[in-house]
């Protein structure tokens, strides 16, 4: 997997001012400047009063990030967006409820090449030998059709083009940091929810373990929203869902502990920690006492 690490400069014809309200609240409180991420045009990385969470004060056009994500891989490589599909595929599947019907349709928001959502059915398929998938893959990257004895796999560019379906399974793992309108994509994933259907959702929360270490990176403008805890155990009420939440902790460890890896995977599980201990022994928190979880995993399910 290969991607773009370099920081890039944008100007003014690259932004569209997003102070005015926060995108993923819609709350018009004016927000707490946090860190200056560029100097001239002037972009900060700003904190929401009323929903917890961290989004840059200048977005990206449409133009732009159409632009920047169709060179995103290297089309020599896989198109993934995490490091070991196959160990968050597991991880997902652990997590998701028992669902028993004949067909199961499933839903890859920014899935790259749809290699997670692959690779998840082939672990459910041992689960549930009868079933058959259909995958939809949406992302501005277009792949081919695909079809074999269990699953279907088509895929679109925009997820206006399946905005009359509904889904049993949406995975939005690692993709709604990089949306600039994040308050209308939860409410659009929401509706493309069957009933009992699962929105597995992973994102980055990084800002507390920058506001300790100045040159941990934003990733921005591949990121443009920082979501952690407080934020995503309070979405159910600022949506009108009928939804539970089965599953809310700090996210899988991507990295694995064989080469390079072992160090960054020993200090992620090392911070990832005092969030497990107090999911252990608090009753569904909303907020942390320990916050440097570096980023968070929720698993909704609507109700019939």
């Amino acid at each position: 997997m290969t991607k773009r690490r370099t920081k890039i400069q944008l100007t003014l014809t690259d932004l569209i001012d997003a102070t005015s309200f926060c995108p993923l609240c819609l709350s018009k409180t004016k927000r707490d400047p946090i860190f200056t991420i560029q100097q001239n045009p002037l972009i900060q990385w700003l904190f929401c009063n009323e929903c917890k969470a961290y989004s840059a004060s200048m977005m990206p056009t449409e133009q732009f990030l159409e632009s920047y994500y169709r060179d995103y891989y290297n089309e020599s490589q896989t198109k993934v967006t995490v490091g070991r599909p196959d160990g968050l595929s597991r991880h997902i599947a652990q997590l998701l409820p028992e669902n028993l019907k004949p067909t199961l349709t499933l839903l890859d928001f920014g899935g790259g090449d749809g290699t997670l959502a692959k690779v998840l059915v082939k672990r459910l398929r041992q689960i549930y030998p009868k079933t058959n998938f259909e995958i939809t893959l949406v992302d501005f990257n277009q792949e081919k059709s695909e079809e074999n004895n269990f699953f279907t796999f088509r895929s679109e560019t925009r997820l206006t083009a399946v905005k009359n379906q509904e889904f049993d399974i949406i995975l939005a793992s690692a993709i709604i940091e990089h949306v600039p309108e994040a308050h209308q994509l939860i409410q659009e994933l929401f509706d493309l929810l069957a009933k009992e259907g699962t929105l597995y959702v992973r994102t980055p929360f990084v800002s507390p373990l920058k506001k300790l270490f100045r040159r941990y990176p934003l990733k921005y403008p591949m990121h443009v929203h920082d979501i952690g805890p407080s934020f995503w155990n309070r979405v159910a009420e600022r949506y009108s869902y009928p939804l539970d939440i089965l599953v809310s902790q700090p996210s899988m460890v991507a990295s694995g502990f064989s080469g390079k890896e072992w160090l960054r995977s020993c200090v992620a599980h090392t911070l990832k920690f005092p969030a497990h201990l107090e999911n252990r022994f608090r009753a569904h928190p909303r907020d942390y006492f320990w916050n440097m979880m570096g980023g968070w995993e929720i698993l909704f399910r609507k109700r019939k």
